[in-house]
């Protein structure tokens, strides 16, 4: 059968739909556009004893999270699900960005009291034995088939601040979240999004047996995410 240029074009567009469809699975090979270029990265899961590394990879490899507020009138503890990144598929930066609007309660308890967490759990990712040794024979499955509560199931809480990102940082908060979450890019205007960042002080985090770790700031910062491309 002859391959005409119409063809190959509905071959790419339903390959591209697939990789939507199949998720990317965050963690093994997840794959995005981004200025038209196709990105096929891996980034392994890092030995449990590297806490600030883990910390890191697992900001890139998940993709929204709980933004823990306190609410401007009550000061009542308010939760609620949104979305993040650090980067392109294959830039991890650390640099915690979100897109709200002060439509949202959370951004508006935010701008009130900049101070709240931001819990995220292993459980979004699909990963194999060869990743986490608690996860047996139950490879592919969230989190290996452990309870999201598992201390092998590996969650971070991350404390600081939530602020408006600096003009000179918009660009790259901006590519950062939508290569990432493309439908962003097409959210009503008038609903006033802007782009956030949180500013890590702290980081606590449980990925295996024997208690919670306490990471700094600044070693969060420092540590690197590598990855297997």
């Amino acid at each position: 059968m002859a391959t005409t240029p119409a063809r190959v074009c509905m071959l790419s567009m339903l390959l591209l739909l697939l990789s939507h469809v199949n998720g990317g699975r965050p963690g093994r090979i997840n794959i995005v556009r981004t200025d038209g270029v196709l990105e096929d990265v891996v980034f392994p899961r890092p030995p449990y004893e590297q806490r600030a590394i883990m910390a890191r990879w697992l900001v890139h490899e998940t993709s929204w999270g709980v933004l823990s507020t306190l609410d401007r009138d009550t000061g009542e503890p308010v939760g609620g699900v949104v979305s993040h990144s650090d980067g392109t598929r294959s830039s991890p930066s650390g640099r915690l960005y979100f897109y709200i609007t002060p439509m949202d309660e959370l951004t508006q308890n935010i701008l009130a009291h900049p101070r709240c967490s931001y819990t995220i759990s292993e459980q979004q990712r699909r990963g194999s034995s060869a990743d986490n040794p608690a996860v047996g024979d139950s490879a592919g499955q969230p989190c290996g088939g452990l309870d999201p509560e598992d201390p092998a199931c590996a969650r971070a809480s991350l404390l600081g601040r939530l602020e408006p990102v600096a003009e000179e940082d918009l660009q790259e908060a901006q590519v950062a979240m939508f290569s990432r979450h493309p439908r962003m890019a097409d959210w009503p205007a008038d609903h006033l999004f802007e782009f956030f960042e949180l500013r890590v002080e702290e980081v606590h985090l449980l990925d295996w047996y024997g208690g919670m770790a306490i990471i700094s700031g600044e070693d969060y910062y420092a540590a690197a995410v590598d990855d297997a491309a």
